[in-house]
């Protein structure tokens, strides 16, 4: 996969899926600061690619950069409002920065989408 994803960035620079692509096949060997670094480019290329934010903000989450993380998130929120993968991931951040009232709100949002969401309700 990797050689075919290389070879569509050399083919068109201005390919984001390719960069995202790239940045997925970093993500998943763990190699979270070139993958932040492919997604960045998806992004400097289309700045609206919520796939590149969300990915980017689970990058940031992986090595423990929450407030960047939660900057991805939100700006996958702005794009794409109401998607309960984004707003599951804020709560998880509200959390982990110990903020319960942002916490029970983001919940009580995801839970209004997706009413018997078990993770939601587990937190809650």
């Amino acid at each position: 996969a990797e050689k075919y994803v290389d070879e569509a960035v050399q083919a068109d620079t201005y390919n984001y899926r390719a960069y995202v692509n790239k940045g997925n096949i970093m993500f998943q060997r763990h190699r979270y600061a070139e993958a932040i670094q492919f997604y960045h480019g998806a992004v400097a290329i289309e700045s609206d690619c919520v796939e590149a934010h969300y990915n980017m903000g689970l990058c940031f989450k992986e090595v423990s950069n929450l407030r960047t993380a939660e900057r991805c998130f939100l700006k996958c929120n702005t794009i794409m409002h109401g998607c309960p993968e984004v707003i599951y991931q804020l709560a998880q951040l509200a959390i982990a920065k110990q903020d319960i009232p942002d916490a029970i709100d983001r919940l009580s949002e995801l839970l209004s989408i997706v009413p018997n969401d078990p993770a939601a309700l587990r937190e809650l």
